[in-house]
């Protein structure tokens, strides 16, 4: 199961990097995709030169974090700070939804429905992240010191 955890964990790593890149360098380039990004995630709002260039800054950081990422997908265990990592900024994401909530339904027209939907699939990647992480690490040592 450890060698399957490890796997596992590097596909959601994977996913969770290709997202962001996308996501992100998407937002950077594109009003049309940042217009996509408000209806894929339920939003309504009008946008401004202003929004849109504070989308692009969002897409920098996302951008950033997809591309940092890569390490952890191609060796979790080495590289397990940044595992914890994401794992804190989604729980971060998860709970700045429900701390929010009435500011994202009242800017942003979300439904509060969506933001729980939301705060728990960022809290769920999270807490799967960690579980397969010390899944992975759990896997006892051969005689010569691998894993």
């Amino acid at each position: 199961m450890n060698g399957q955890s490890l796997r596992i964990l590097q596909v959601l790593l994977w996913v969770v990097c290709a997202s962001h890149i996308i996501i992100g360098g998407g937002i950077m380039i594109s009003p049309a995709f940042q217009q996509q990004m408000e209806a894929a995630y339920g939003a309504s709002m009008v946008w401004t030169d202003e929004l849109s260039y504070l989308a692009r800054i969002l897409g920098v950081f996302m951008l950033g974090f997809g591309v940092v990422g890569i390490a952890a997908a191609i060796d979790p265990l080495r590289y397990r700070v940044l595992v914890y990592g994401f794992a804190g900024v989604m729980l971060i994401r998860a709970g700045q939804r429900i701390v929010h909530q009435n500011e994202l339904q009242v800017a942003f027209g979300l439904d509060a429905g969506r933001l729980w939907l939301n705060a728990a699939f960022f809290a769920l990647l999270a807490i799967a992240l960690i579980v397969l992480l010390h899944l992975a690490t759990s896997q006892p040592r051969s005689a010569s010191g691998e894993r």
